[in-house]
């Protein structure tokens, strides 16, 4: 979207992104509201929210609609005052950020004019294969572990990487393995997500889980590059897929009490 020069294909790929699956899947989706009340309202909560918010450090509803107000109040003024700005820029003559269609196009000629910042530039400096490498760094260096590419283990696709998780701290100890599926493919889960494969236990079986996401790749013979907003993608993504992997440092079953990773922390960027 922040490459296409025409207004009318920037609309039609926004409308046709934003109404997927429509009206297909409209009534799958209102069963699937209808179910949620009834399930609150069978538990004794007023509502899903209060259900979804319950046992949580939020706690209840009202304190995440307080806080979202809040943050609203915020960022109000602010949001507001870089809106006119981009809007009324030489960059964007002539291209209504407003709408939400064109927002991505106009900041991007807004940051080319204003900072000489091309996206598409930048990107060519995050090939796939080096931004995967420098996140297993950065965890490496931040949870005083080591990754190992293990080529011996089967994995469901050709694609599909494999990783042994060691502990630094524990004379380089096999803790866990983590599985990469980072490529497009037919039929596969469309969207960037941490699965569990197996629990781990102390002293009997290491924890598995797969990181799956959907980054371009490119023939062998070239080099695919992500988007600069990738990496954090695959470094948010990676914390939940090593910490609950790490968590089997404790010396306990790593989904136990005493070392579950409460979601509000494992979410961090």
């Amino acid at each position: 979207m922040h490459t296409a020069k025409n207004e009318s294909l920037r609309r039609a790929m926004y409308l046709k992104f934003n109404t997927r699956a429509f009206p297909d899947n409209e009534e799958v989706l209102l069963q699937i509201l209808r179910h949620r009340w009834d399930k609150a309202r069978l538990l004794g909560y007023a509502d899903f929210a209060e259900l979804a918010t319950s046992g949580n450090m939020v706690r209840n509803a009202s304190r995440v609609q307080h806080y979202l107000n809040t943050i609203g109040a915020l960022l109000e003024d602010a949001v507001d005052s870089e809106m006119m700005m981009l809007n009324s820029s030489t960059a964007t003559h002539g291209v209504n950020v407003f709408k939400p269609y064109n927002y991505a196009y106009g900041h991007a000629l807004y940051s080319n004019l204003s900072f000489a910042l091309n996206s598409t530039e930048v990107a060519s400096y995050f090939t796939t294969h080096l931004t995967l490498q420098g996140v297993l760094s950065v965890a490496s260096q931040m949870y005083n572990i080591s990754f190992t590419q293990n080529t011996a283990v089967p994995t469901w696709y050709s694609d599909v990487l494999a990783y042994d998780i060691y502990d630094k701290n524990q004379s380089n100890k096999l803790i866990g393995r983590a599985y990469l599926d980072l490529y497009p493919r037919t039929a596969k889960f469309k969207h960037a997500a941490m699965f569990p494969i197996r629990r781990g236990m102390a002293d009997m079986q290491i924890p598995e889980a797969a990181l799956v996401c959907n980054f371009p790749k490119a023939p062998a013979q070239m080099y695919a590059c992500v988007s600069h907003v990738h990496p954090w993608v695959l470094c948010y993504r990676r914390n939940l897929c090593t910490l609950p992997l790490c968590a089997i440092l404790a010396g306990c079953r790593h989904r136990s009490k005493e070392t579950r990773v409460n979601f509000e922390f494992r979410v961090h960027p």
